[in-house]
């Protein structure tokens, strides 16, 4: 039987991004070895920090480059000294519109026994499906005036009804499999033309899915809902910024960004998809060793889901599941002490001993201090120093083998992103790992 070969491009950016990508690593490696599978990871040195050396976050052709591997983690970017705009620019939505990554999905899932600032969160088990090509963050618009005291900015939000279609047309199958209610989010009462078409494209969808119970709410009052009955959602469907905010809102009902997973996909499951904790990079707590990898490691999970690797997204979920159990692995933001490395190395134990906690989390769904290549290293892997040029050369853990085929069509529950990472300045050991674009951010992944 032909052994099975993950190959797998690792970006950990800037901030805490290297820290908790170092800490997924290997956990995915023993997860996919417990199988009789073998990752092989590349590390790429895209983000702020190549952006001060070479003046660019990464090659101009990283969209190419990526298309090399199976699928991309990713950690985190910005920086204090690097414009907010041009991480996110030059490499998040370069790699998510290059790619045609159009379908961005948060879960948002309540483990057992975590804390969560909103009374009764046990049960919650939620979806977002976020439209993640187009919109607000089409990037169209401009200033004029400078200078003179009457400036002015315009921001254009695209709408297309192609965009809107593929994208409900992911969430409604999702629905479907989950056999769960949809909720679509819209603003059509005060924006009278981009949502009037989302109402439109989205109920033509819908009528295709007669057995998929689903209902549109305004933007506002599903803020409301999320906190008032969260347990009413199964599947959330929103455009590129309703979406952006409403699971980050929602990811405090988990525990916090640093608990919160997400991916970019293709609507079809084709391609590489790009895999991120939604947290930023959070440059206030980087190297402290208080970062929370367990976004990172479920979004390591859902990457396994969508390139086929099913039985080692449960073994690592499931480890995610043993690890938050237990009180002394729970990072600050969770309520606990235990650092990064203590976290890291209590998920890669319930790996490899293959333990499972008495109720498995399946359907929901960090070492400071170390880059992407020395956690790799340590899982007995070795990664080039120039894989975007030289992506073919990256060797890894154990034999190799046959290429797995391409991406496998994704099962969106455990699916279930901002984004690459949707924030910089991060919250200290009560807030999370990070908050996205607060006041005191420098930058946000988009």
């Amino acid at each position: 039987m032909t052994e099975r070969v993950l190959r797998l491009a690792a970006i950990g950016g800037d901030g805490i991004g290297p820290e908790v990508v170092a800490a997924t690593l290997p956990v995915l490696a023993a997860a996919v070895e417990g199988g009789g599978g073998t990752l092989v990871v590349s590390d790429l040195d895209w983000g702020g920090e190549r952006y001060l050396r070479t003046g660019e976050v990464a090659p101009a052709d990283a969209p190419d480059i990526v298309r090399n591997f199976d699928a991309v983690l990713f950690g985190a970017v910005g920086r204090y000294d690097v414009p907010d705009d041009i991480p996110v620019w030059d490499l998040v939505i370069r790699l998510r519109q290059g790619l045609q990554l159009a379908v961005n999905v948060r879960p948002v899932h309540a483990f057992p026994g975590v804390p969560s600032p909103v009374r009764d969160v046990e049960g919650v088990d939620f979806v977002v499906v976020r439209e993640n090509t187009e919109g607000e963050y089409a990037g169209i618009g401009g200033r004029a005036h400078g200078g003179t005291g009457a400036e002015i900015a315009v921001e254009v939000a695209v709408h297309s009804a192609a965009a809107i279609r593929r994208v409900a047309g992911y969430a409604f199958q999702e629905a479907r499999r989950r056999s769960a209610p949809l909720v679509a989010v819209s603003k059509s009462n005060a924006m009278r033309h981009g949502y009037a078409l989302w109402d439109q494209v989205v109920a033509e969808v819908a009528a295709g899915f007669p057995d998929v119970a689903w209902e549109r709410v305004f933007v506002d009052a599903m803020a409301a809902r999320m906190i008032e009955r969260p347990r009413s959602l199964g599947v959330v469907l929103a455009s590129n910024l309703f979406g952006d905010i409403l699971s980050d809102l929602g990811a405090v009902l988990g525990g916090g960004l640093g608990m919160a997973p997400s991916a970019n996909i293709c609507a079809d499951g084709s391609g590489v998809g790009l895999f991120e904790p939604v947290h930023g990079s959070a440059p206030d707590i980087a190297g402290s060793g208080a970062a929370n990898p367990l976004g990172c490691v479920l979004s390591g999970a859902m990457l396994l889901d969508h390139t086929g690797f099913a039985a080692a997204a449960a073994r690592v979920r499931d480890a995610v599941a043993v690890t938050v159990a237990d009180l002394t692995a729970r990072t600050p933001d969770i309520g606990g002490r235990a650092t990064t490395a203590q976290v890291a190395a209590r998920l890669l134990d319930a790996v490899t001993a293959r333990r499972r906690p008495a109720r498995s989390e399946r359907d929901s769904v960090g070492r400071p201090g170390l880059t992407a290549r020395e956690a790799g290293t340590r899982a007995g892997m070795t990664q080039t120093p120039d894989a975007e040029d030289q992506p073919d050369r990256a060797t890894t853990v154990g034999e190799t083998g046959g290429l797995p085929g391409r991406n496998a069509a994704p099962e969106a529950s455990q699916l279930s992103e901002d984004e690459m990472a949707d924030t910089v300045s991060g919250a200290g050991p009560a807030g999370g790992t990070a908050a996205d674009e607060p006041e005191s951010s420098t930058a946000g992944n988009g």
